[in-house]
């Protein structure tokens, strides 16, 4: 039975599973972190978290195992060793922005361990994320969510309850990435189209940021495209395609898909000049080819 105050661990320490982290252990019980490259262990270690060598020994030491992979074969790997763990936390809450069909995959393997999944993408970069201004779209079972829900409250700035259904809450994170990532390629295109006119670009961003077309959104990418702060990347350009993909799986099915596809050429084009990790913000950086931020 869960205790109380469960013992959390935390396994994935990437840019945001690392700030995910480091709220967690502010505001609950971390007990021990494990990631596959050492590097990231270090901060952890050096505040006096258990560091631990291997995924089988974190599961032995959290009641709750939270996790913020890279994508559905890490996802689904995770939850295989979890579930042949001879001794596994009560239940794995998914940070992680993967697809609905491996979500549903991950449920099943971890229910047949007698494990709980919960699945509660996050919405927000690693800075939002250590301002406690994340959201999280949190689904899976009643039980287990309302047990969470107050933490991940604790933890972030909105908690949407988006019902049992853990494909819901992925395919919700698709939309919402996908959605950015449009208005990212549509700021870029719309400056671009300005640039031979003096101040044309700002004077586009000042007119929006006065409109109903006006948001927080439009906002940070429209002053971080006329900046050209695309390095180094909060949320990696690559780690933005992978979604990009996953989402056009999905809607190709019901709407073709056809601006999704204009979205990935512009980032297939940019990664492929791209020498350095660029941010989801640049994700049309060769449309700017005198851009060197």
């Amino acid at each position: 039975m869960t205790k109380a105050v469960p013992n959390m661990g935390f396994a994935g320490l990437g840019a945001l599973g690392s700030a995910l982290a480091e709220q967690i252990e502010k505001e609950g019980n971390l007990n021990a972190v494990w990631n596959r490259s050492p590097d990231a262990r270090l901060p952890f270690a050096n505040r006096g978290i258990n560091v631990e060598p291997d995924l089988r020994t974190l599961c032995a030491r959290c009641d709750w195992l939270f996790s913020c992979v890279a994508d559905d074969e890490a996802l689904l790997s995770l939850c295989r060793t979890i579930a042949s763990a001879p001794q596994g936390p009560v239940l794995h809450i998914s940070f992680a922005t993967c697809s609905p069909a491996a979500t549903l995959e991950a449920r099943t393997c971890l229910a047949n361990a007698g494990v709980g999944f919960v699945n509660a993408p996050v919405m927000g970069r690693p800075d939002v994320v250590r301002a406690g201004q994340a959201g999280f779209l949190l689904a899976g079972p009643e039980d287990n969510t309302n047990q969470l829900r107050p933490f991940l409250q604790r933890i972030g700035a909105r908690v949407h309850d988006v019902g049992t259904s853990v494909e819901t809450a992925a395919t919700l994170k698709l939309a919402v990435n996908y959605l950015i990532a449009t208005t990212i390629g549509g700021l870029s295109e719309a400056f671009n189209a300005l640039a031979d006119i003096d101040s044309g670009p700002d004077l586009l961003l000042d007119v929006l940021s006065n409109s109903p077309l006006s948001s927080p959104i439009i906002q940070m990418f429209g002053r971080n495209i006329l900046g050209r702060r695309f390095r180094p990347p909060l949320f990696d350009l690559e780690m933005a395609q992978k979604d990009i993909r996953y989402f056009t799986a999905l809607s190709e099915r019901n709407t073709g898909g056809y601006i999704a596809e204009a979205v990935a050429s512009h980032m297939k084009r940019t990664l492929a000049q791209s020498a350095t990790p660029i941010d989801w913000s640049g994700l049309a950086e060769h449309l700017f080819p005198h851009s060197t931020t």
